[in-house]
C-alpha cells in the first residue's frame, strides 16, 4: 500500500517532522575556538531528538550519524585528523554521551567498542532506557500487509527494548520500481496498536490493500533485505522525506532477526511458463469476443512475458503495473506489428481474466481497465514516432536476412533511394523532359545569385552529349536539383566565392553518383569530368553542403542519397523498377 503521510498509524505524522530531521553540521567538524559546544547546530538537533515524545527519534538520528561518522573516518586522514569518536568523547555532554551509546552498540569495531565503554564509565548523566538497550534491542514480531494488485507491501515489524519498551518498524516494498524499499519509518509504539490502526484506516478509506497478516521472521528478513540490496542496484540516490535517514537502525535490528528465510522471486529465480496461461485465457468467456483475431495470440504472450518480467506474476496487473508495460511494450522488437496492433483490445479483457482468476474486487478491476485508454494514447504516439518505426522495420529485416530471407534488407534500400514505398510503386520509365532552368520564379535573389546559377547552369551544359549517359535527362535532373537548391538556401551557391564551374561539378557528381552513371558505380570516370571543366576534384564538403540545402538538411547524399525520383534517370528508373519485381517474386525452395 502506498504510504501517505496523512495515513500513518498514531504519531505517523510526527515521525515526518522537523524533529526527525538530521542535524545539518558534518561529522568531522571541530569545535571552533571560544564556542560554548552546547550551542552548536549537531549538538542542538541531538538534543531535539533525545527529548522527542518519540523515543524511536535518537535511535534513529543516532545510527544515521554514527554509520556517516563511520564511513567518514574510514577514508584518509590527513595530519592531525581527530574522529568523530575522539571529538564526542571530548565533550561531556548528555547529547554526546547519548551518541556514544548508540555508537558503541552498533559498531563492529571491538577496539572502539571498548574504549567508548571506558569512556561511558565516566559519564554520570541519565539516559533513556532506548538509548542504553539498544545493543540488546530485537525485532521479535513480523506482519505482512500487501497490496491487492500486487504493487507494493508493508512489512511491519514489532521491535523490543530489553527494558520492555515497544517500537515499530515499517518498510514499504515497491514492486512497480523493482521491488525496492521504497521507503522506511520507526514509531514509538507497540506493533499490535499500529496494525490495528492500519486496519481501521483500510476499512474506513476502502484501499486496496490487505489486512496485516503475521509473518515468518525469516521471511521478513529475507524480503527487506531482498529490497535494499534491490535499491542498492536500481535506485542508489533515491530519497524520500527521512528515508534513508531510517535505514542504518533498520538494518541493524534486521540483524537480530533468524536466517533462511523466503524473499520475492528474483533476477535468478526459474523462468515462468505463461504458455498454460496463454491457453486458459484464449479459452476463457473474457476471450470470447477475440477468438479468429489476428495476432491475439501473440499479444497475450507479450502481455503476460512483460507481467512475469515485471512483477513475477503474468496474472498482476494494476493501474502503474498497465501504464508501465503500454510505455514500454512499443519499444520491445521482438514483439511483432501484428501483435502491437491487438495490444486495445486484448489488454482489458486479459485484465478482466486476470483479476477473476485472483478474486481482485469489483473496484480494484475498474481502477485497472480505466487505466488502459488513458496510457493507449501514449502507446499510439510512440508507435506512430518515426524513431519507433526505423528501429523496428531494421529489427525486422535483420531478423529476416538471419533467417535467409534478405528480400526485405534489399526492398528497404530501394525504399531509401526513392524516398518511399509509394514513391518506389509509383516509378514509370518515362524519360525525364527537356526542362529549362526556371529560376525566374525566384523571388528576392539578389544579382550575383542569379549571375552564378546561370554560370553554373552553362557549365553544366558543357558536359551535356560529351559523355556517355550525359544527355538532355540528366541536364534536366541537374537543373532539377540546382533550380531545388536555389529555392530551399541560395546561399549555398555563393558562400566561400565558389567558382560556378566547382560548383557544376559538385551537382555533377552527385546525380551522376545518384543515377550510377558517374563514379565507381557508373560508366563515366569521374576524373575525365573534371578534366573536361578543367576544376579539381569537388570537396565532399561540397558536396554533401549541396545535398543537405537540397534535402532541407535531412540528407548528404552519400549513404542514402537524395531520395527524390524526379532527379533520376529513365536508364536507373527502369533498373530500380526491375528489382522491384524480382523483390515480389516467391524465393525458391
Amino acid at each position: 500500500m502506498a504510504k501517505k503521510k496523512d495515513r500513518r498509524p498514531g504519531k505517523s505524522a510526527a515521525r515526518r517532522s522537523a524533529t526527525r530531521k538530521a542535524p545539518e553540521s558534518r561529522p568531522e567538524s571541530q569545535d571552533p575556538a571560544g564556542q560554548d559546544p552546547a550551542t552548536q547546530d549537531l549538538i542542538v538537533g541531538l538534543r531535539a531528538a533525545l527529548r522527542s515524545d518519540d523515543f524511536t527519534e535518537f535511535p534513529v538520528v543516532g545510527t544515521m550519524l554514527a554509520q556517516q561518522a563511520r564511513d567518514l573516518d574510514a577514508r584518509s586522514r590527513p595530519p592531525g585528523w581527530v574522529s568523530f569518536t575522539e571529538s564526542m568523547i571530548e565533550v561531556d555532554l548528555a547529547e554526546t554521551t547519548a551518541l556514544l551509546h548508540v555508537m558503541g552498540a552498533t559498531t563492529s569495531d571491538d577496539i572502539e567498542r571498548r574504549r567508548i565503554q571506558r569512556e561511558l564509565a565516566t559519564r554520570r548523566q541519565p539516559m533513556p532506557t532506548s538509548v542504553t538497550g539498544l545493543a540488546e534491542a530485537v525485532i521479535d514480531e513480523a506482519w505482512f500487509m500487501g497490496d491487492e494488485l500486487g504493487d507494493g507491501d508493508n512489512v511491519i515489524l514489532g521491535v523490543t527494548w530489553p527494558s520492555g519498551e515497544r517500537a515499530t518498524v515499517v518498510a514499504y516494498i515497491d514492486h512497480n520500481m523493482g521491488t525496492i524499499v521504497k521507503d522506511g519509518f520507526f514509531i514509538g509504539q507497540p506493533v499490535g496498536s499500529v496494525v490495528d490502526r492500519y486496519i481501521e484506516m483500510i476499512e474506513d478509506s476502502g484501499e486496496r490493500s490487505t489486512h496485516p497478516v503475521p509473518t515468518d521472521l525469516a521471511d521478513a528478513r529475507a524480503r527487506v533485505e531482498q529490497g535494499l540490496v534491490n535499491l542498492d542496484v536500481l535506485h542508489p540516490d533515491w530519497e524520500q522525506e527521512l528515508w534513508p535517514m531510517s535505514r542504518p537502525l533498520l538494518e541493524f535490528l534486521l540483524r537480530t532477526l533468524p536466517t533462511g528465510g523466503v524473499g520475492y522471486r528474483g533476477l535468478g529465480a526459474p523462468e515462468v511458463d505463461v504458455s498454460p496461461v496463454i491457453d486458459a485465457f484464449l479459452g476463457s468467456t473474457e476471450a470470447r469476443a477475440l477468438a479468429g483475431r489476428a495476432g491475439v495470440r501473440d499479444a497475450t504472450s507479450a502481455l503476460l512475458q512483460f507481467a512475469v518480467d515485471h512483477s513475477g506474476d503474468p496474472l498482476r496487473w494494476s493501474p502503474v503495473t498497465v501504464e508501465v508495460c503500454l510505455r514500454s511494450l512499443p519499444f520491445d522488437l521482438e514483439v511483432s506489428e501484428e501483435a502491437l496492433d491487438a495490444v486495445e483490445e486484448t489488454l482489458p479483457a486479459l485484465i478482466r481474466f486476470a483479476h477473476r482468476e485472483l478474486a481482485i474486487s469489483p473496484t480494484a478491476t475498474t481502477d485497472t481497465l480505466d487505466a488502459v485508454p488513458r496510457w493507449l494514447t501514449f502507446f499510439d504516439d510512440v508507435r506512430g514516432h518515426v524513431v519507433t518505426q526505423v528501429e523496428r522495420a531494421h529489427h525486422a529485416q535483420l531478423e529476416a536476412a538471419m533467417a535467409g530471407d534478405f528480400r526485405p534488407l534489399m526492398q528497404a534500400a530501394l525504399v531509401s533511394r526513392v524516398g518511399s514505398a509509394e514513391a518506389l510503386e509509383a516509378l514509370t520509365e518515362d524519360p525525364l523532359p527537356d526542362e529549362a532552368l526556371g529560376i525566374q520564379g525566384i523571388d528576392d535573389l539578389p544579382t550575383h545569385t542569379r549571375e552564378a546559377i546561370d554560370s553554373i547552369s552553362m557549365s553544366i551544359d558543357r558536359v551535356i552529349g560529351r559523355f556517355p549517359g550525359l544527355d538532355t535527362e540528366f541536364r534536366t535532373a541537374c537543373r532539377r536539383f540546382l533550380r531545388g537548391v536555389a529555392h530551399r538556401e541560395p546561399e549555398v551557391l555563393t558562400q566561400r566565392r565558389a567558382k560556378p564551374e566547382n560548383t557544376a561539378a559538385a551537382i555533377i557528381g552527385l546525380i551522376g553518383r545518384e543515377n550510377q552513371l558517374v563514379g565507381q558505380q557508373g560508366i563515366v570516370r569521374g576524373q575525365d569530368i573534371w578534366g573536361f571543366l578543367s576544376v579539381n576534384t569537388p570537396s565532399p564538403t561540397r558536396m554533401e553542403s549541396l545535398a543537405k540545402a537540397y534535402t532541407d538538411g535531412e540528407r548528404d547524399g552519400r549513404d542514402r542519397g537524395l531520395a527524390d525520383p524526379s532527379v533520376l534517370v529513365s536508364r536507373y528508373r527502369s533498373s530500380l523498377m526491375r528489382r522491384r519485381e524480382e523483390l515480389r517474386e516467391e524465393p525458391q525452395a
